[in-house]
């Protein structure tokens, strides 16, 4: 009797296995969320409120950690050293040796029209918007800063691009009516990647306000790149008078907190209106907010950014939150973010929401820029920087054949590093930065056109 029961029972199980397959392939698969990089250019993450900082400079970046649970670090170290090489690595998961999009000099004594330019993305590698594309995601790209552009490859995936032809153009007064257009004509029923760069803190800076208290010189400081004989060169030339110098790296100060309130401001508008318009309502939004590089200001005798592996122009804050209903955004993943990171898994959280597996190096590796060097009589931006961190809060440098070591828990600022020799892996970085300087090649007119538009290149 059992044993012609046996093959009922069998059959019956294998009946109810294959209607919950049925149901299963028949189920709707959850839908994909909306994935939003937000960049808070040139923002160091110590002048932030949410990393500490005296000043109230960041109360949206700090609502989200309090009310939306947001992941923060404030010890991610950029990939790039200014814009370019910084959102390359962004696009592409990979430093800006392998990227190849960065800064090229001919040599430091060649002040000529290739002494000094950026060079395009390698077409080679693909980029975070043609891999959304090709997940079924609609792309859109908004960018402040021009130098975000088709020129040197950043806009490559993306089907809606909206970039500035100059610094200021999406200052505070008009982001929120350029913000509004651009997300407001995008189809909210497909799945979006979208890239936002925010550009407030970069110069020109805005005259700052009475609506924030530490309001006192009332004008943002003379700040021209281009003039050899202008306060920026004399300061980085070390000619301005001790009194004079301190008071114009408080205005420079000054202007430049309040930059990062007003683009913190305005990234606390750009937040609401995704979940206004109903982004983040079916599907969830997953949000990654960083910046590209910090900004020196006094630090190494500098006022600027970019050139150098300096913790003020390397350290920037780095933050995961998913936005939209708690029954949605439920089953999102939200990595725990470590102290010290590369900015580099900046492409993996966009992309899967995850931090990747391995781990990469804490590295960086800053080139030289020709015609600052020149401007300012080789007193600074004249030099390859590389530099490690180590977990244990050790920072190793090299710098024109020299190796140096500076404990960060006791010495933040840098200001007493320790002459060593290099071990193998500073030396092996140093030999890529080297290798990497200037390539022989002609420099590309689109790209000198725009950086030189931009106000990077006279």
């Amino acid at each position: 009797m059992s044993s012609k029961s046996t093959p009922m029972i069998l059959g019956a199980g294998a009946a109810l296995v294959g209607l919950v397959a049925a149901a299963w392939l028949l189920a709707e698969p959850e839908p994909e969320p909306n994935v939003v990089l937000i960049v808070l250019d040139t923002v160091r993450a110590d002048h932030l409120s949410a990393c500490g900082y005296e000043r109230d400079t960041s109360p949206v970046l700090k609502g989200l950690q309090e009310t939306r649970d947001a992941e923060l670090t404030c010890g991610a170290i950029s990939p790039g050293s200014w814009t370019l090489p910084a959102h390359a690595s962004f696009f592409t998961g990979v430093m800006p040796a392998e990227h190849r999009a960065h800064s090229i000099s001919s040599g430091i004594d060649d002040f000529s029209g290739s002494g000094n330019r950026g060079r395009p993305l390698d077409e080679s590698l693909p980029t975070l918007a043609e891999e959304f594309a090709e997940r079924g995601y609609q792309t859109g790209l908004f960018s402040a800063n021009p130098v975000v552009s088709d020129a040197v490859g950043l806009t490559r995936g993306f089907q809606d691009a909206d970039i500035a032809d100059r610094f200021s153009r999406y200052g505070h007064t008009r982001f929120v009516k350029s913000i509004d257009l651009f997300l407001d004509h995008r189809d909210r029923s497909e799945p979006q990647f979208m890239v936002i760069n925010i550009a407030d803190a970069h110069q020109p800076w805005a005259v700052p306000s009475p609506e924030v208290d530490w309001y006192r010189y009332g004008q943002a400081p003379t700040y021209d790149t281009k003039d050899p004989s202008g306060e920026w060169a004399r300061f980085n030339k070390g000619e301005l008078e001790p009194l004079m110098a301190e008071v114009f790296v408080r205005k420079a100060t000054e202007a430049y907190d309040y930059g990062i309130w007003l683009a913190d401001r305005n990234l606390g508008y750009t937040l609401g209106r995704l979940e206004e318009l109903g982004y983040c309502e079916e599907r969830g939004c997953r949000v990654v907010i960083t910046s590209d590089h910090g900004e020196l200001l006094g630090e190494e005798g500098r006022l600027d950014h970019g050139h150098t592996a300096h913790q003020a122009n390397t350290q920037v804050p780095l933050m995961v939150v998913n936005l939209g209903p708690d029954e949605v955004i439920s089953g999102l993943p939200k990595p725990a973010l470590p102290e010290l990171l590369s900015g580099v898994v900046v492409h993996d959280l966009l992309l899967n929401g995850t931090l990747p597996e391995t781990m990469p190096r804490v590295e960086h590796i800053a080139w030289p820029h020709a015609r600052r060097c020149a401007k300012v009589d080789g007193k600074a931006f004249c030099n390859v920087h590389a530099a490690l961190w180590t977990d244990d809060g050790q920072k190793f440098t090299w710098e024109e054949g020299q190796a140096r070591v500076v404990d960060l828990t006791a010495d933040p600022l840098e200001k007493n590093p320790t002459v060593v020799q290099p071990d193998p892996a500073l030396q092996a970085l140093a030999d890529i930065a080297k290798a990497e300087e200037w390539d022989g090649s002609e420099p590309d007119q689109t790209v000198i056109e725009m950086l030189t538009a931009a106000g990077y290149l006279d």
